[in-house]
């Protein structure tokens, strides 16, 4: 079971978690615009990277934004793991770029799906 202060914040949760024990930097990643820093800083996300589509000039699932991504949290583009509920924009954009995708279903639909974030670090392990 969850500790309830991190279920309402569930990339607060996979970086406590995850990122010591691993290594782990995670980013925002969104075809939004230069609001974005500060909605999640409203939120409460720490991440350790944001990056947005009309700041890098690309879209996903173009190639640019998963190397701008890759850049911001200083790792290879083959070493991203990019997490998104969008098959064509976040799954297929990240591969085709040579990153590692994992998508994301809440809806339980598809088995190979992650449902919740909480989730990741089993499946980035």
């Amino acid at each position: 079971m969850l500790n309830t202060d991190y279920d309402s914040n569930p990339i607060r949760y996979v970086k406590r978690a995850n990122k010591f024990s691993r290594g782990l930097r995670l980013g925002v990643v969104s075809n939004f615009d230069g609001r974005l820093p500060s909605i999640l800083d409203g939120l409460g996300l720490d991440v350790d990277a944001v990056v947005w589509s009309t700041r890098t000039g690309a879209a996903k699932p173009a190639r640019a934004i998963f190397e701008a991504a890759a850049a911001a949290l200083g790792v290879p583009l083959a070493e991203l793991c990019h997490v998104g509920d969008d098959r064509d924009a976040d799954v297929r954009g990240a591969e085709a770029a040579g990153a590692r995708a994992i998508h994301l279903d809440r809806s339980g639909a598809s088995a190979e799906s992650l449902t919740t974030l909480v989730a990741l670090g089993d499946r980035i392990g």
